[in-house]
């Protein structure tokens, strides 16, 4: 039986935060006619999130413990989402020589990060990005040699993670990992079964994704928002083209993973909202000044 662990982001306000934090970046800087993508490479959304050097693109939310709240800023960011990968990457139990498949790489920085520090055997990396795929097929390998880091075990992919690992052989991976990406999938049932599918006996799927939290008990003063919260949610998710089937309580999630095949007992579910949240958002509110200069 293979095992899963997922880091899940609660709450309707977690749903909230997504779409509305990348229309906070797009909003305030001219708008690209080249390319109909959410998350573009080519109209450098995520290099407003990257000011640091060296040069990155990470566009995940990040990680941030409260004890680093106080020294949340930009060019913290970068640290904050290399961190999110790690905490996935060490869910999985990586180690040296292993095959990884990684859905949803980005623009190749979690690409950089796994082989640099986990020395897979194999990395085979998915994403149905196309600007993102085009800067991932230049930027890792690049930097991956500048670093000297062995290039010939990495494998880039343009495709659809719902459908495109279908074409994988059964058990050919020791991990599957998904860094915040996995609500976009359509649909992400078909990807669990497909991940569970290319596992080995004994190997992991680890991904962070968004949930929903348990519904507080009816009030009359609930009563409207309870109209009006899943009106906004709908909306909020066509903007981020989030299906709107992949956002379940825990327990549903629990469900659709023991039906594509893992195994009941190895499943883990954990809340990390509160380390993610709140170091994202501070980092939004509180741009240090090169990053305002940037954004104008």
């Amino acid at each position: 039986m293979v095992s899963a662990w997922l880091a899940f982001l609660a709450g309707l306000v977690a749903a909230y935060l997504v779409p509305l934090a990348c229309a906070s970046l797009l909003a305030r800087r001219p708008s690209s006619s080249s390319s109909h993508e959410l998350y573009s490479s080519t109209a450098d959304d995520a290099l407003l999130l990257n000011l640091e050097p060296p040069a990155t693109r990470w566009f995940n939310m990040g990680y941030w413990p409260r004890t680093q709240l106080s020294s949340s800023s930009s060019s913290s960011f970068a640290a904050a989402a290399a961190d999110l990968c790690r905490l996935v990457a060490r869910a999985a139990h990586l180690g040296p020589n292993q095959r990884i498949c990684e859905v949803g790489y980005g623009s190749g920085d979690s690409t950089l990060l796994l082989e640099r520090e986990f020395r897979p055997a194999r990395y085979l990396g998915l994403t149905s990005l196309a600007s993102q795929h085009a800067t991932a097929g230049e930027s890792p390998f690049l930097r991956a040699q500048a670093a000297g880091l062995p290039t010939d075990r990495i494998q880039l992919r343009h495709g659809d993670a719902a459908t495109d690992l279908a074409s994988e052989p059964a058990d050919s991976f020791d991990a599957v990992l998904a860094v915040d990406c996995a609500y976009h999938f359509n649909t992400r049932v078909a990807f669990l079964s497909h991940a569970q599918r290319i596992l080995r006996p004994g190997g992991s799927l680890a991904l962070t994704d968004l949930l929903l939290a348990a519904p507080p008990p009816p009030s009359s003063s609930s009563l409207l928002s309870s109209l009006i919260t899943p009106l906004l949610l709908r909306t909020l998710l066509l903007v981020a083209r989030a299906p709107w089937h992949n956002f379940v309580q825990p327990a549903t999630y629990r469900a659709e993973l023991v039906a594509a095949g893992f195994d009941p007992a190895s499943i883990e579910l954990r809340d990390v909202s509160d380390a993610v949240w709140p170091g994202f958002c501070h980092f939004q509110c509180h741009p240090n000044p090169e990053r305002t200069d940037t954004l104008g």
